[in-house]
């Protein structure tokens, strides 16, 4: 009977809620809120940005091997900063 109790007044409060609420704070339906969205149709190609990040890795890893020291090899610098788990 508890259980019955309990999930009939939970739908009721769910069905009946105007405001979606999390922790009490009452917060908006997505719907109220205005989407905005930016197109443009002169844009036709989209620009390489690999061989922009693969320059710009370069150029960091050899500002931190400058900061460090120049005996660290280049590999070491790219793992410490690019691939070692932080955990």
């Amino acid at each position: 009977m508890k259980s019955l109790k309990f999930w009939l007044i939970s739908l009721l409060t769910i069905v009946s809620a105007v405001k979606a609420s999390a922790c009490w704070f009452p917060t908006y339906r997505p719907t109220a809120a205005p989407l905005f969205r930016v197109h443009n149709d002169s844009i036709v190609t989209i620009p390489n940005y690999a061989d922009d990040v693969v320059t710009e890795r370069k150029t960091n890893c050899n500002e931190w091997k400058a900061l460090t020291h120049d005996s660290i090899p280049y590999g070491d610098i790219h793992y410490a900063v690019y691939k070692m788990p932080f955990i």
